[in-house]
């Protein structure tokens, strides 16, 4: 089964979960300390964890055009759409296998709800991993995991 990395891209911190197969997630948060430095420090970030942390074969994001919180700033925008471009160029630079995933798949996958508020998201990520979260980014990355993780198995 592919290793999976989920990332839930913010300019000032951003929710990751890694994980393979069944083995169990590891999540947290990860301060990227704001733009333009987020872009290079996210790049880094993910080469230090790639093969000495962590192994994955995909990569996946939050589909930052998708979401209605991105609509009240275009330098919010801006920035999320900088970030997945990285992400997108630094996975591609390794063969890996770049996803994006509309945000109310996640929600929906958490809670059943494609409209659900992050404080539900995060309320069921608690209880289904079973151990606190920093905050709704961990959350996102969490269940963006287990959507990616899911329809890998279906694919299989």
């Amino acid at each position: 089964m592919a290793g999976i990395l989920a990332l839930d891209l913010g300019s000032q911190r951003t929710g990751w979960a890694v994980g393979a197969g069944f083995t169990p997630v590891k999540s947290g948060v990860w301060g990227l300390g704001g733009c333009p430095s987020a872009y290079w420090r996210l790049q880094d970030w993910l080469s230090s964890i790639y093969g000495k942390q962590w192994l994955f074969d995909v990569v996946s994001i939050e589909a930052p055009l998708r979401c209605r919180s991105y609509a009240r700033s275009w330098d919010a925008v801006r920035a999320a759409c900088g970030l997945a471009g990285v992400v997108e160029g630094w996975a591609d630079q390794r063969n890996l296998v770049f996803v994006e995933i509309h945000p109310a798949e996640i929600k929906r996958r958490a809670t059943g709800n494609p409209v659900a508020p992050k404080e539900d998201v995060l309320s069921s990520a608690v209880s289904d991993s079973g151990h606190s979260m920093a905050s709704a980014d961990e959350a996102d990355a969490y269940w963006l995991w287990h959507v990616v993780n899911d329809k890998l198995r279906c694919n299989t």
